[in-house]
């Protein structure tokens, strides 16, 4: 399968990207500073800068992907768990997604548009 992963250079996606490779998938990462972590995974994992609010021609990899998985989102361990942080938790979590899958209205049938 190809599986796209953004998010894949923290804790939980370097192991996941490690395991999927192990499988035998190919995996590309969406990472807002790839260069900075090309040496944390295995060569064969493939690696696309975004910057998590704009669309660019990463799109174009979602578009050939099997599966994606997003893990991408505000440190959770960074700071104190106030209610704005709380806050500031999900909107980075919701809006990633939205980010990747609103501008394609039927996902479910394969067709994007």
């Amino acid at each position: 399968m190809t599986i796209v992963v953004v998010g894949g250079t923290g804790f939980i996606g370097r192991a996941l990207c490690r395991t999927l490779v192990q499988a035998g998938h190919r995996v590309t990462v969406l990472s807002r500073s790839p260069e900075a972590h090309r040496g944390a995974l295995p060569p064969p994992v493939a690696f696309l800068a975004w910057d998590g609010r704009t669309r660019e021609s990463w799109a174009q990899v979602l578009a050939g992907a099997d599966a994606v998985v997003n893990l991408a989102g505000e440190n959770i361990a960074k700071k104190r768990w106030t209610d704005n942080r709380k806050e500031e938790l999900r909107n980075s979590r919701l809006l990633t997604t939205h980010l990747l899958f609103k501008p394609w209205p039927d996902c479910r049938s394969g067709q994007r548009s």
